[in-house]
């Protein structure tokens, strides 16, 4: 069964985050199962963003349990796009 697990994840924009305030994300913990339906709920600014960026590696967080396995860059690729204006 597949699972996305996330233990301790914290991450900060800033290079050394001193204050509870410099975090973007404040240790999460949380497990999605396979086949559940999951929603990200919450004002603007809380970290919904970042922490989908974690998820899908476009973003390498700041801590995190087990410690984050690099990720290999992946350069773009060109893209196809249908001539649509002529």
């Amino acid at each position: 069964m597949a699972r996305i697990r996330l233990e301790e994840l914290r991450h900060s924009y800033l290079a050394s985050p001193a204050h509870d305030a410099d975090w973007a994300l404040k240790k999460v913990d949380l497990q999605w199962d396979d086949g559940g339906a999951y929603a990200l709920l919450g004002p603007s600014g809380c970290g919904k963003t970042t922490l989908l960026n974690i998820v899908s590696g476009l973003l390498r967080p700041t801590r995190s349990w087990p410690p984050a396995v690099p990720l290999r860059p992946v350069p773009p690729t060109p893209r196809a796009t249908p001539n649509c204006c002529g």
